[in-house]
């Protein structure tokens, strides 16, 4: 017999097993539908939660816009600076 702490972590294991099933389906019917954008799916671990709150909570005071303030678009920049820099790195 399992634990309701095992229960609680089949469940979890299976909620990610959706999100990623449904992730590939919403990218699927994207390429169909000819839509640029695609979705990863990504796992952040506690300090990199706690390092994209902090970039947050700096964004705040300085006034960025909203719209930058959000985590995918402080990804989508933290991308672009390191593809940057490996570009710089095989000129």
């Amino acid at each position: 017999m399992k634990t309701e702490r095992e229960k609680q972590f089949e469940k979890y294991y299976r909620q990610i097993e959706a999100i990623e099933e449904s992730i590939k389906n919403l990218n699927e019917q994207a390429e169909h539908l000819g839509i640029e954008t695609r979705f990863i799916p990504y796992k952040l671990f506690k300090e990199q939660v706690e390092q994209l709150e902090e970039i947050q909570t700096y964004f705040n005071e300085v006034k960025m816009a909203p719209d930058q303030n959000t985590s995918e678009a402080i990804l989508t920049i933290s991308l672009k600076q390191f593809h940057q820099f490996i570009q710089g790195l095989k000129s």
